[in-house]
């Protein structure tokens, strides 16, 4: 499989996960009831899951019949994934010129740790859901980088190549 195949591959993955994780912050108070119900059952077996899920899902659903208004907030962060997973298209067609992309991705992935551990607190998340959280971080970073090598190696490739046809035909200096 070629480089560029590959790095297409792994890039695509990681928007797809971006755009889809766009997706579901849409349907939160469904998404959430289908949840519940399915860790009803099981709530003994996960108590402390089962009473976050429970709670979180009380706070949407009296925020969507009280508030709706509030649920913008989270409309909003469905759009910023989905605008995040656009600005991969520029790498995506070019991997060379718009490498920055790809660090300015993995600065983002880095940064989720500070901005968890820091407004979980505040926000009364529990310890467990914040290191979840951080996981998107620290996973995310992995096909980032690895874009960002290949992207480093197709420069490489590209540069070897224009040398050597640059200086066909031309005698060598001494």
């Amino acid at each position: 499989m070629n480089i560029l195949l590959k790095y297409r591959i792994v890039l695509g993955g990681f928007m797809l996960g971006l755009l889809l994780s766009g997706l579901t912050a849409f349907p939160l108070v469904w998404e959430l009831g289908l949840l519940t119900d399915w860790l009803l059952p099981h709530r003994e077996q996960f108590p402390a899951l089962f009473e976050w899920i429970s709670r979180v899902k009380v706070g949407l659903d009296h925020n969507d019949i009280y508030y709706p208004f509030i649920a913008y907030g989270t409309d909003w962060l469905a759009f910023g994934h989905m605008m995040i997973c656009a600005a991969y298209v520029g790498p995506w067609r070019d991997p060379i010129r718009n490498r920055f992309v790809l660090e300015w991705g993995m600065f983002c992935c880095i940064a989720i740790i500070p901005v968890a551990f820091i407004c979980g607190p505040i926000r009364q998340i529990p310890l467990g859901w914040t290191i979840l959280d951080c996981m998107f971080g620290i996973v995310g970073i992995v096909p980032l980088f690895l874009c960002w090598k290949w992207s480093k190696q197709m420069e490489a490739a590209h540069n070897l190549a224009a040398d050597s046809t640059k200086n066909e035909g031309n005698p060598v200096e001494i």
